[in-house]
């Protein structure tokens, strides 16, 4: 599992309609400690552990992680179905 960018962390909860309110109450940690783990200019970054569990939080609810490649920058995409045809 590699590491994952605060910029994937955002997009993943938007695409799954989570609040960071929900993500934190989720994973049991502070609203501060979600935005630390959302924020690329933070002078306290997140911990891994905090990011690897939010992760996997996400990862549960419909989303995998794209690690960068020499072709694309790293992203992510939703694994399971917005709505029913």
């Amino acid at each position: 599992m590699s590491s994952i960018i605060p910029a994937q962390i955002r997009a993943a909860r938007h695409l799954l309609a989570v609040s960071q309110e929900d993500a934190a109450r989720h994973l049991g940690v502070s609203l501060t400690s979600i935005r630390r783990a959302e924020n690329d200019a933070t002078p306290k970054p997140a911990s891994e552990l905090l990011k690897r569990a939010y992760r996997a939080y996400l990862e549960q609810q419909g989303v995998t992680f794209i690690d960068q490649t020499k072709d694309h920058g790293p992203g992510v995409i939703l694994t399971r179905p917005i709505y029913s045809p």
